[in-house]
């Protein structure tokens, strides 16, 4: 059956909604998220520093806007390293394991 809503509450759940869409854009841009720690693993040849130049990943970028998929081929431009695997651990740690060719 239909139930009829105060004007009131309506009114209080939208302002909910808000609230929790303004907290997850403060949280998106805060520097909690920012990367700030890159564990690179597999190279013996090739510094770390190359890889993460590769994975395009300078500058601290939020951890929630790093795309896995761009930085798997960012890295594989390289012919002499393969990707292994990528892993976020939050809230500011990016572990690129690659291996070289």
């Amino acid at each position: 059956m239909y139930r009829n809503r105060s004007p009131g509450r309506t009114f209080l759940i939208v302002i909910l909604i808000l609230f929790a869409f303004a907290g997850a854009a403060v949280l998106l841009g805060s520097a909690v998220f920012s990367v700030q720690q890159i564990e690179v693993n597999g190279t013996v040849l090739i510094t770390p520093e190359e890889v993460v130049r590769l994975a395009s990943l300078e500058g601290a970028p939020n951890i929630f806007r790093v795309r896995v998929d761009r930085v798997t081929a960012g890295i594989e431009q390289s012919p002499y390293l393969k990707v292994d695997s990528i892993e976020k651990r939050f809230p500011d740690t990016i572990v690129l394991n690659v291996m070289e060719r």
